[in-house]
């Protein structure tokens, strides 16, 4: 083997005018410098040198934008098609190849200036005059390419899958640049490239051939390529899945502007665990050495804390999109956050049947030494005050039986008003206690129920237009203190009043600006106690023309909070202290004739928007329930008989 000091004698047939200035033949792959966090990996960024020698099923490359990962992969798919290496991947690591630099820009920057005599770095200006004194060294080899990744089978393939832009601006131009013109077929499309089929066609049949996501997952679906390249996150999920059964090996370069989408929780993660079939290579913008370090600063500097993670780290971010609130901000409250709160769970003395025997019952309050496997657990930040007037919301979420094949979750938070002193904020309520669970929304009703009555009979407010809203007050409906929320029709003009809060397209966003105003008048402390909702705040995002969670995310705790907040700036006249109306509710009320007969129980028709009645869902309740042995949260058989609402309105309750 040569020596690293020495050039090989054998490349002077390499060093043609030809080809030591083309830009596949002179590319050198890297790999990031050993530096200090975050700027750089610790112990260097394995990168486009360690990609090319990858032989792993799938190679992802995971970078800042602009930091070459389109590149590396043009390169390899040349190489995989034609056999044709590059100078540096055609010998081992550091063995000096005896083919000079081409003066550029870029190798300037990179390499620098050296003296020819004495092959020293004069500095990288790469303005400086070409006076013959100096180059930027010779090429040195970075390893040997894998021989096994080179395609040897007439008429294969090589597919790049990207955005229609990305092909038309980046990829075309680049393989016009990189592919040498002797590989080409040139009997076929004009010179060979078929503008039409953006098609490059290559010797003994072998083509690389350009897809765009919009042409739709199915292009994947027909020919099992060499190799796919899977340039930026495909839109559909599908398309990967697609080229996973399409392809012999495959490749993925991307900056990971989408968060925490389906590529980190599938392929990022599987890796992280230990995955024998995929390979990530990461590196920063400031590890690539083509990179001025003054420029960098200068965009970091320009770009929101959200942004430079993806952009200049090459890293996951928490959301994708814009960030809803503050990320500045919620970075803040998540930093700062101490936990004040105790674990308990609340439950009546007595059995209850039926609301009516639920208001009127004390509730026992368990403080838990920790939250163990019980998913109706409450998170109380302050006892229940006499006399106070609090408020309770309910996001319901898809739950389950079992807590691990719940969609999302039901959360429930409970306010009051602020005190007109010092050490709170008049401007806005305080949260006093929270419950997150997962159960299934008619179990979740009563545990949320049970909190209510402990804090004064609390009103409460909840979206009762959707399905999961309406199973939560139907199962609740004799309860008293609900919200009641004024619409006005479009046509008519007339005002009409419904129970419970109607989320749509008007109010959607100013529901979810209640929080944003909330933010705003709280830079430097949140006095938010609930450490879920600052995290899910953080990650809302604006998405379709709406606030919204990211994919994959949820928003239960941002809606049930931010309903808090809309009832107490919207709707502060229906804040009461309810524990000295519950007598004369109910005590005029005999409930003992408002059972239901076996006949009125079934309830089949939609009820306030549902998809079907809610016997329906009571039945798969209980079957779902039965099936898993699971035993109801509540200390009570389930409920035998509701009262019609109707006749709730004649008694006066509502």
């Amino acid at each position: 083997m040569a020596s690293k000091d020495s050039p090989i004698d054998a490349f002077v047939e390499w060093t043609t005018s030809k080809n030591s200035e083309h830009l596949f033949y002179s590319y050198e792959p890297w790999d990031g410098p050993d530096g200090p966090s975050p700027r750089h990996t610790p112990g260097g960024s394995k990168f486009q040198k360690s990609c090319q020698m990858s032989t792993k099923y799938m190679r992802m490359s995971v970078a800042a934008n602009q930091d070459g990962k389109s590149y590396d992969r043009a390169i390899e798919a040349v190489i995989m098609m034609t056999g044709e290496l590059p100078y540096s991947l055609r010998v081992p690591a550091g063995v000096d190849t005896g083919v000079v630099r081409t003066l550029s820009r870029a190798n300037i920057i990179r390499w620098g200036r050296r003296d020819k005599t004495s092959k020293k770095i004069l500095d990288h200006n790469w303005e400086a005059t070409k006076d013959g004194t100096w180059d930027c060294g010779n090429i040195i080899g970075v390893g040997v390419y894998p021989i096994q990744k080179i395609c040897k089978e007439r008429g294969q393939q090589v597919w790049i899958c990207t955005y229609k832009q990305a092909r038309d601006d980046v990829w075309v131009e680049l393989f016009q640049k990189l592919i040498p013109e002797h590989c080409l077929d040139k009997k076929q499309g004009t010179d060979g490239y078929s503008k039409s089929e953006f098609i490059f066609y290559l010797l003994d049949g072998r083509s690389i051939r350009l897809k765009t996501y919009d042409q739709g997952w199915e292009r994947v679906e027909a020919f099992k390529a060499w190799h796919i390249i899977l340039d930026e996150e495909p839109p559909d999920r599908k398309y990967y899945t697609g080229c996973v059964l399409h392809a012999y090996t495959l490749s993925f370069s991307f900056t990971p502007l989408r968060g925490m989408s389906w590529v980190y929780t599938d392929l990022y993660e599987s890796w992280k665990n230990g995955s024998q079939d995929i390979d990530i290579f990461q590196a920063t913008k400031y590890d690539s050495p083509y990179a001025i370090v003054s420029e960098v600063e200068r965009q970091e500097r320009l770009l929101k804390g959200w942004e430079r993670e993806p952009k200049i780290y090459g890293r996951f971010a928490a959301q994708e999109g814009k960030p809803y609130y503050d990320w500045e901000f919620c970075k803040k409250y998540i930093s700062d956050y101490i936990p004040n709160h105790k674990l308990a769970t609340i439950f009546p003395r007595e059995t209850c049947r039926r609301v009516d025997e639920a208001v009127r019952s004390r509730m026992n309050v368990k403080v838990l030494q920790e939250r163990g496997t019980e998913t109706g657990v409450w998170e109380i930040y302050e006892d229940p005050i006499p006399g106070e007037a609090y408020w309770m919301t309910a996001d319901c979420g898809r739950g389950s039986d079992d807590p691990e094949q719940a969609q999302d979750f039901s959360v429930s938070y409970i306010f009051r008003r602020p005190r007109h002193d010092k050490s709170e904020n008049p401007e806005w309520p305080i949260c006093v206690a929270c419950l997150r669970s997962s159960e299934l929304t008619e179990n979740f009703a009563w545990l949320s129920l049970y909190g209510a009555i402990l804090y004064n009979c609390a009103s409460i407010i909840v979206e009762t237009k959707g399905e999961d809203g309406s199973a939560y007050f139907v199962e609740l409906r004799e309860y008293p203190f609900w919200f009641k929320m004024t619409l006005v029709n479009d046509k008519s003009k007339k005002t009409t009043e419904r129970i419970g809060f109607d989320t749509n397209a008007r109010t959607r966003t100013p529901l979810f600006n209640k929080l944003r105003k909330y933010i705003n008048a709280h830079e430097e402390k949140s006095h938010i106690p609930h450490y879920d909702l600052l995290i899910e705040m953080s990650k809302i995002v604006w998405r379709k023309g709406r606030p919204d969670h990211p994919e994959g995310g949820t928003s239960d705790c941002t809606v049930s909070y931010c309903l808090g907040l809309w009832m107490w700036e919207e709707a502060p006249y229906q804040i009461h202290d309810n524990s000295k109306r519950v007598k004369e509710r109910f005590d005029d009320v005999d409930y003992s004739n408002f059972l239901l007969t076996e006949k009125q129980k079934r309830e089949t028709k939609p009820v306030l928007g549902t998809s079907r009645g809610m016997d329906t869902r009571r039945r798969e309740s209980l079957c779902q329930q039965n099936g898993n042995n699971h035993q109801s949260p509540r200390n009570h058989p389930r409920v035998t008989g509701q009262l019609p609402i109707q006749t709730l309105k004649r008694s006066g309750i509502f």
